[in-house]
C-alpha cells in the first residue's frame, strides 16, 4: 500500500519549492512543483499564462493537476493560490498537508526584488501583499493538517521538522 505524499502550502516565497526539493532528495519521493507543471503544460511562464488565459483558467488547471495525478509517495509544492480551489479533499486523501507559516515581514523581504511580479502571484497586483496575506492566512489555517512555524529557521531545520512529523 502506498503511503501518503506530503503537500506544502503557504504564501509565495514561503519556501515550498526549496523545502520540497530537500524533502524529495531526503525521502526519495518525486517532487511535483505544480507551478512548474503548469508552465510546462502551457509552455508559457506562469505570469504569461495568467495574463493570456485568466485566473479562473489557472485555478482550474491547478485543480486538474491534483485530481488527475497520483500524489501518493510524492512531495507536492503547491501554488500559493491552491487554497482558492476545490481540491482540499482530493489533496487530503492522497497527501498530508503541511503549511509553511512564514511571517509577513519575511515574505515582504523575499518578494521585494520581484517588483514586476514575475512569479505570477494571483491577486498581488490587485490587492497588494498585505491584503493578500491577510486574506489567505485563515484559508491556510483551515486547510493545514500540520503547521510548521518557519520564523528564524534554516531550511534544513524545517525539512527535518517535516520528516520528524511523519516518522521517516
Amino acid at each position: 500500500m502506498k503511503r501518503k505524499g506530503i503537500s506544502l502550502i503557504g504564501m509565495p516565497a514561503s519556501g515550498k519549492s526549496t523545502i520540497g526539493r530537500e524533502l524529495s532528495q531526503t525521502l526519495g519521493f518525486p517532487l511535483l512543483d505544480i507551478d512548474k507543471w503548469m508552465e510546462e503544460y502551457e509552455n508559457l511562464p506562469l505570469k504569461q499564462a495568467i495574463a493570456q488565459k485568466g485566473v479562473a483558467y489557472i485555478l482550474a488547471l491547478e485543480s486538474r493537476c491534483v485530481r488527475e495525478l497520483d500524489l501518493h509517495e510524492t512531495i507536492v509544492s503547491t501554488p500559493g493560490s491552491i487554497i482558492y480551489n476545490d481540491v482540499v479533499e482530493p489533496l487530503r486523501m492522497q497527501t498530508n498537508i503541511v503549511w509553511l507559516n512564514v511571517p509577513f515581514e519575511t515574505l515582504e523581504k523575499r518578494l521585494a526584488p520581484d517588483v514586476n511580479n514575475e512569479r505570477g502571484i494571483i491577486g498581488l497586483a490587485e490587492k497588494g501583499l498585505r491584503c493578500l496575506y491577510e486574506e489567505r492566512l485563515p484559508l491556510y489555517q483551515q486547510w493545514a493538517q500540520y503547521t510548521i512555524d518557519c520564523e528564524n529557521k534554516q531550511q534544513y531545520e524545517i525539512t527535518q521538522e517535516i520528516i520528524d512529523l511523519f516518522g521517516n
